[in-house]
């Protein structure tokens, strides 16, 4: 490869390193993550395309791999630490289901608490 000693990048390795932190975008499972580094991801080389000079080309790919290498590492350390978190309104619905009693919902009971959950949690951390 020519990225790896002195020189410019050949134009094979420049969309290399683009589908490459695509994928690992892709590999976030949080949306706002997720998206988050695809646009950057496309922002940066929309910026970078029109880069004519072999010193900036070269410095553009480098700072790439590097952040390829980050997001490698993001991504990894974000699904093995990741938060199980339940939305409030499943879990009022479970509530919901464990009220029943003799084919009876109490629904004003339940109701409440899940206006209760939803104004006082976003999100329950199930651990």
């Amino acid at each position: 490869m020519a990225a790896s000693g002195a020189g410019v990048p050949m134009r094979r390795e420049v969309l290399q390193l683009y589908r490459s932190l695509l994928r690992v975008a892709r590999q976030f499972g949080d949306y706002n993550i997720r998206e988050y580094s695809k646009r950057r991801t496309m922002d940066a080389f929309r910026d970078n395309k029109n880069l004519r000079d072999p010193s900036q080309l070269s410095a553009a790919f480098s700072n790439g791999k590097a952040q390829l290498e980050v997001a490698k590492r993001q991504s990894l350390l974000y699904s093995l630490y990741a938060p199980k978190m339940l939305l409030t309104l499943k879990i009022s619905h479970l509530f919901l289901q464990e009220m029943k009693i003799g084919g009876i919902l109490f629904w004003l009971g339940a109701y409440m608490i899940s206006l209760i959950l939803a104004k006082a949690y976003t999100f329950i951390y199930v651990i």
